[in-house]
């Protein structure tokens, strides 16, 4: 885990903004903290789709203590937080029959009481229907 403390506001943004994996875990009017963490992302990402479900199974990332699922929105067209899970596992349930969903997985590490995002997965493209059946991502 890489920290950078007392840094200028705008270097800190251009650190996250050029892609980094980390979160803010410390701030006042003066400073910020950002700690950054390099932890792969999940993989063998698996969609069993259901009846208006799609529950999402991965492998356990070494040192993770969490997982959060995010699912592509059309109307930001982008990602956005749905759940954080402590297993290997996540259903999302209310979803359209015949629809097409992305989502997208996350390895969290806990640092006080804020979790640190690591690694993101590539999309997971899943419709459910009527009936269970795995599709291999």
């Amino acid at each position: 885990m890489s920290f950078y403390r007392n840094k200028p506001l705008a270097m800190l943004l251009s650190i996250i903004m050029a892609g980094g994996t980390g979160a803010i875990v410390a701030e006042n009017s003066s400073y910020m903290v950002y700690a950054e963490v390099s932890l792969p992302a999940p993989s063998n990402i698996e969609a069993v789709i259901g009846d208006k479900t799609v529950t999402l199974n991965w492998d356990s990332v070494d040192g993770s203590d969490a997982y959060r699922v995010y699912q592509y929105d059309e109307a930001s067209q982008g990602y956005k937080a749905l759940k954080t899970v402590t297993g290997e596992s996540a259903t999302i349930s209310g979803l359209e029959n015949g629809s097409v969903y992305r989502f997208k997985i996350a390895t969290l590490t806990r640092y006080k009481s804020r979790y640190i995002l690591n690694g993101i997965s590539d999309p997971v493209k899943a419709a459910p229907s009527k009936g269970n059946k795995k599709e291999a991502q």
